[in-house]
């Protein structure tokens, strides 16, 4: 019972340190918020988006939904927003719990694995714990029989940052396509009216139109890499960090910020390129193998489980994974938290990894996505096991 204290004492104290730096750095105009405030202050005060690059990688939902928040002064809307993150946070424990019978005392490895990551997310006014609570509450209304409000709530994770959208597809494939689709449907059409509303129809389909020529051209994995876009250690997208790493052509490239790159290898570019694909398309063969076992045996374990699958493969496509994106990697942690040592290792290891820049510029964090993938891969094809009998 002491030791219980001592550790419920010492986790509130971390708690309240991180929380004074992420309130201090959001008055002061010192995190990724200030960029948000403007863009939801343009849309709200002028009915216009904010066209800035750090805004416009998102789809112009993103800024029409923060909106509100433009009516306060930043110091208001930063805490508002830190809030709001801190009870998406508060409420996963219990979601998860519901989810995936594991009660919230015993998920302290998963969260110790992330750990890292929720200090970042907040202290630098990120979104990822607001994310990462509406796809798993919607993971967990859909599993719970309420297959709408699940597809509207995961479809609008992906109205705000694209990849948590294809989260839609999990309980599509598990047995609640037509609520899902209703949901999902909904929420296209509240977003549409409230763009709509906030910036004019015409000014909305302009601005999708400029958003999907900005991913086209310029968020792909190749694009980055021949506008030498985003390729510093910091981004470990999968295919940046190959290319980074093992590619002949990365030395030529001086310009770029090769702050701690360490080129393992010099090989040519079309044969990472297809080791790269080669990657993605056993990630792709693999979850689709398991999501044809999972149909047979639906259960909110099975929801779970291939969000644990899912999120990893999405991380891997994605062309920019800055560190603070592996919060994600905490449905996958909730999954196999059984697994107390190996949570530890891994947390053990990224942590340490988070401080030795040349591990980011190598895609340890990368790494150890694939690694959760394989293992909860293997955890869901012997859960779903079909009955002998």
């Amino acid at each position: 019972m002491l030791r219980r204290r001592i550790g419920l004492a010492l986790l509130a104290l971390a708690a309240v340190v991180v929380l004074s730096i992420g309130w201090d750095r959001s008055q002061s105009r010192g995190n990724d918020f200030d960029n948000f405030h403007d863009a939801a202050v343009s849309v709200w005060r002028e009915g216009a988006l904010l066209l800035d690059k750090s805004t416009l990688r998102y789809p112009p939902t993103f800024q029409v939904s923060l909106s509100p928040l433009g009516a306060f002064s930043l110091p208001v809307a930063s805490a508002l927003w830190l809030a709001l993150n801190v009870a998406a946070l508060a409420c996963l424990p219990f979601a998860f719990a519901r989810l995936s019978g594991t009660p919230p005392a015993r998920q302290g490895f998963a969260w110790f694995l992330v750990a890292p990551f929720v200090v970042s997310n907040v202290t630098l006014g990120q979104s990822g714990p607001l994310l990462v609570a509406l796809a798993t509450l919607g993971m967990l209304a859909a599993a719970a029989g309420r297959p709408v409000a699940g597809g509207f709530a995961l479809a609008w994770a992906g109205l705000l940052k694209v990849f948590p959208g294809a989260l839609v597809a999990v309980p599509f494939v598990l047995g609640r396509a037509r609520g899902v689709l209703l949901g999902t449907l909904l929420a296209f059409g509240v977003a549409g009216l409230w763009v709509s509303a906030a910036i004019g129809p015409r000014a909305g389909l302009d601005d999708f139109g400029r958003w999907i020529q900005e991913v086209r051209h310029e968020q792909t994995p190749r694009q980055l890499f021949e506008v030498g876009r985003s390729l510093r250690y910091n981004n470990q997208g999968l295919a940046v960090t190959l290319i980074r790493s093992l590619s002949v052509d990365w030395n030529p490239r001086p310009q770029i910020a090769a702050k701690g790159s360490l080129q393992v290898l010099a090989l040519p570019v079309p044969v990472v390129w297809g080791l790269y694909y080669a990657i993605v398309a056993a990630l792709a063969a693999t979850l689709v193998a398991c999501s044809l076992r999972a149909r047979r045996r639906p259960t909110r374990r099975a929801f779970l489980g291939l969000q644990a699958l899912a999120i990893p493969a999405m991380l891997a496509l994605s062309p920019i994974v800055w560190t603070h994106y592996f919060l994600w990697w905490l449905p996958a942690a909730v999954y196999l938290a059984d697994r107390t040592r190996l949570l530890a290792a891994l947390g053990t290891v990224s942590l340490l990894g988070i401080f030795w820049v040349p591990a980011r510029a190598l895609g340890l964090h990368m790494a150890i996505t694939l690694v959760l993938f394989a293992l909860g891969a293997r955890r869901l094809w012997h859960e779903t096991e079909p009955d002998p009998r």
